[in-house]
């Protein structure tokens, strides 16, 4: 009874969120605004996981009132507070929290430390009103929830799955979108990228990808029904990722999968299993494979020839990490030319612009010392989730791992700093379920 109370509750919040929009176009009464903070609240402390979703997805960014980041930031904050208050209620949960080693806390809680930094090159920024609403926003959409997963997920384990399932409903609702408004434009979508309910189709499609990964972990048995039910979700959600016309998520599952499949080959006692998925596996990466070759709207995307026109992507995104690298040669190598100073770098303006490396973007603004200690922090995530993969093969783990692996690959060639958040989420995430060292002590079985 309450896992369907938490699937309806999960819905109708989720549906409430999308739709919304479409009310608050009109400019209600600032009432109605208040009755949704109400919602919003109320939901989240009964099911925290639905904060957590909005972490990963960015939900409040399809609301008109939201659409500031600024009050998306104060939104983050307040459910953010939210969930802590109800993980620290319980005298169990306390007794918990109090036992996670300063270690973890230190893993999962870098952030603050690159918070601090980022601080401290707004000292000498040339984009001093860009770099501030970076390093500001950057705090509360990456200290906070890293800090959160952390106590939440090791509190509750358990509840993994019910995050899983949001993601996925997340995924299908885009999706589903993302083919009604392809059917709208009479299936040409031509340059343009479906943008399924305001969202930016790059993170859309981040979030589809989510969900094939959330699905396959949610329903792991391979019976018949969850089987029929898998084959269904995967279907609507590749359909909505190829609709999105995004590259990056692309690649990154791939890369990802292979990175999994990999790993597993190292585990013995799931070699069985390993075959049985390796069909399933393949026959999704060939069907990606085939539909950027065979699809025209996807070739020019891939074609890394600068003779394309629709190439411009590779050929921009190259020139742009070629003048973060040389800017960073002929400047302060060691603490970097400021938080924010990249824009002013290429047109002398204070404004929003990156390299689409999250490794140069730092390089540049913040120095050497910082990259190498994000290298470390990474590196030690991935080496840590990669060993217990291979040792005890946790669902909880290989969870972790695919968005620990989903967000480093795409923060290579797509977004900026606070456009890779996934990265600092799934640290956080492996630190959380360091514990898990048993596979018959998991809570996903």
């Amino acid at each position: 009874m309450r896992n369907k109370f938490f699937a309806i509750a999960s819905c109708i919040f989720l549906l409430m969120s999308l739709n919304l929009a479409i009310f608050l176009e009109y400019r209600l009464s600032f009432a109605i605004l208040i009755i949704f903070m109400s919602i919003y609240i109320i939901t989240i402390y009964y099911i925290p996981e639905i904060m957590l979703t909005i972490y990963f997805s960015k939900l409040l960014s399809v609301i008109p009132y939201m659409a500031s980041a600024k009050v998306q930031a104060i939104m983050f904050f307040v459910g953010s507070v939210i969930v802590l208050v109800k993980n620290i209620s319980n005298k169990t949960n306390v007794q918990i929290i109090r036992s996670i080693r300063m270690f973890d806390y230190a893993i999962a809680g870098f952030p603050l430390i690159v918070f601090f930094i980022m601080l401290f090159g707004l000292l000498y920024s040339k984009s001093p009103n860009y770099g501030f609403n970076k390093t500001m926003l950057f705090f509360f959409y990456a200290v906070l929830p890293s800090i959160i997963i952390l106590v939440h997920f090791r509190c509750n384990p358990e509840r993994l799955k019910k995050f899983m399932l949001l993601i996925v409903f997340c995924g299908l609702l885009l999706s589903i979108e993302c083919v009604n408004k392809f059917i709208l434009i009479d299936g040409i979508i031509g340059e343009a990228r479906i943008n399924p309910y305001s969202i930016n189709p790059i993170w859309a499609a981040r979030i589809i990808t989510l969900s094939i990964f959330s699905a396959f972990y949610y329903w792991n048995k391979w019976d018949f029904k969850q089987t029929l039910i898998k084959s269904i979700v995967f279907a609507i959600l590749l359909i909505g990722l190829m609709l999105t016309n995004s590259k990056g998520p692309i690649i990154s599952m791939i890369v990802s999968l292979i990175a999994i499949m990999v790993l597993k080959m190292f585990n013995v006692n799931s070699l069985k299993a390993f075959i049985s998925n390796f069909a399933g596996v393949s026959l999704v990466t060939v069907l990606v494979v085939l539909a950027i070759s065979v699809l025209p709207v996807y070739m020019p995307r891939f074609d890394v020839d600068d003779t394309v026109e629709d190439a411009r992507s590779f050929s921009i995104r190259e020139e742009l990490i070629e003048s973060a690298f040389n800017g960073w040669v002929n400047g302060n190598q060691i603490i970097g030319e400021g938080t924010g100073s990249f824009s002013y770098l290429l047109g002398q303006k204070d404004e929003r612009r990156y390299p689409h490396n999250i490794l140069l973007e730092i390089l540049y603004e913040n120095g050497a010392i910082l990259v190498l200690f994000c290298l470390i922090i990474w590196i030690y995530a991935l080496t840590k989730s990669s060993v217990s993969i291979v040792k005890y093969n946790t669902n909880e783990m290989k969870y972790s791992f695919s968005i620990l692996s989903l967000g480093i690959t795409n923060a290579m060639f797509s977004g900026d700093l606070n456009g890779n958040l996934w990265i600092w989420y799934g640290v956080s995430m492996t630190m959380a379920f360091s514990e898990f060292k048993k596979l018959e002590n998991t809570s996903i079985k």
